[in-house]
């Protein structure tokens, strides 16, 4: 056998079996995945299993990329124990300015620099 023929045997052994076991696995899992059924709830759900009580809760960013900023921690620590200060935080993915529920303004970095300069 000549260098070049070992070679290429040696590349595909490389390629290939690392390639044909992650395909094995994964069309293990398939028929599972493609047979889940969906019941379209997305509310709160209780799951009471092995000896284990979870409200799985869908708050947090779940899938949508594009949901409001929250506010900072450390800022809202400082609103709730000096109310009456103005508390502002600036946002570079945001476009609108809105006030939340605590009083912190979050607004677009052009919206601090109009306001204040």
């Amino acid at each position: 056998m000549g260098q070049g023929v070992a070679r290429v045997l040696r590349d595909r052994l490389l390629v290939g079996t690392p390639l044909v076991l992650a395909v094995a696995l994964s069309a293990v899992h398939l028929p599972g995945i493609l047979m889940r059924f969906d019941d379209g709830h997305r509310g709160a759900r209780l799951i009471d299993a092995n000896g284990v009580r979870l409200v799985w809760a869908p708050a947090g960013p779940g899938w949508n990329w594009r949901q409001e900023e929250r506010v900072d921690r450390g800022l809202g620590y400082f609103k709730s124990h000096f109310p009456s200060c103005a508390c502002w935080q600036v946002t570079m993915t945001e476009t609108r300015d809105r006030v939340t529920a605590d009083g912190i303004r979050i607004a677009p970095a052009v919206t601090l620099l109009r306001d204040l300069v």
